[in-house]
């Protein structure tokens, strides 16, 4: 889209956009002030989920992101229905 920007997330080879909202990411994105974030689906569910931010949120939105990653382990959440392939 052209004022907007689709952000995938890679953990250890898992989408794990879904379960970051269920571990309350979304407070840390109320927080921070990102209220244009939302999380879309493709045609492969959880396994190709992404959030749509503006483009002037971007690098905002990637602190974030990396911010909750360094501060839960989500390894728990990693199982086949959230595996990805994007090699391909």
């Amino acid at each position: 889209m052209e004022d907007k920007n689709k952000v995938y997330i890679n953990y250890k080879g898992y989408n794990v956009a879904t379960a970051m909202l269920i571990w309350e990411f979304g407070t840390d994105l109320n927080l921070a002030s990102l209220y244009d974030v939302e999380l879309n689906y493709g045609n492969e569910g959880e396994r190709d989920a992404y959030f749509d931010v503006s483009k002037n949120n971007t690098d905002k939105l990637l602190e974030e992101i990396y911010f909750f990653l360094a501060d839960n382990n989500m390894d728990s959440v990693c199982n086949d229905r959230r595996r990805v392939n994007w090699g391909e």
